[in-house]
């Protein structure tokens, strides 16, 4: 359910049409899933971010509710087997439990806005990052453009420094044609 779920988020993201109407999720959340997949936190680098982060907190409120629904409607089955369904609540609330206090412990009450803040300034961080990766990036093809020829042979020493002498293209329809000569090799006594 949980993977699932983030399958939705995802569609919900990146192909809102697939889905009808009232199976659409607010524009606000769309917005928050749409930042967070744009910054997603891994366990393994920060386990309270990774858990508190809008879309793993989505599916894990969207998976309980869920099981909640099937054990009401398979209770009264014959193979529904409520010790092991507790076994899974309780376990389900105690990681939910020791989330909460490890963010307690880490940021204190109203925990869940300081760390949302956090989230929001490493994204921030990472986007600056990328747009800096992209400049360069930018920056290092200008630069080879500019020592290179347009067959993409290096140029020469003395050619990159001497100022290149470009003529206008030929203008082909006379009836736009400019009145006067614009070109940089035309005589300025000729006014």
């Amino acid at each position: 359910m949980h993977e699932l779920r983030h399958v939705y988020q995802d569609i919900a993201v990146n192909d809102i049409e697939q889905l009808t109407i009232d199976k659409r999720p607010t524009n606000i959340q769309i917005e928050l899933w749409r930042e967070n997949q744009n910054y997603y936190f891994e366990p393994s680098i920060d386990e309270l971010k990774y858990y508190i982060q809008s879309t793993e907190h989505d599916t894990r409120k969207y998976s309980y509710d869920k099981m909640c629904e099937l054990e009401e409607h398979f209770r009264t089955g014959d193979e529904f087997d409520k010790e092991d369904y507790e076994n899974f609540v309780i376990s389900q609330y105690e990681n939910e439990q020791r989330i909460v206090d490890s963010a307690v412990n880490n940021y204190g009450l109203g925990f869940e806005k300081k760390i949302a803040r956090e989230i929001a300034l490493e994204s921030n961080k990472i986007a600056l990052q990328r747009e800096n990766i992209a400049a360069e990036s930018a920056i290092s093809t200008q630069e080879k453009n500019e020592v290179t020829n347009q067959k993409g042979y290096p140029l020469e020493q003395s050619q990159k420094t001497q100022p290149s002498k470009q003529t206008p293209p030929q203008i082909i329809d006379k009836e736009f044609a400019p009145k006067k000569d614009y070109s940089p090799n035309r005589d300025f006594r000729d006014r």
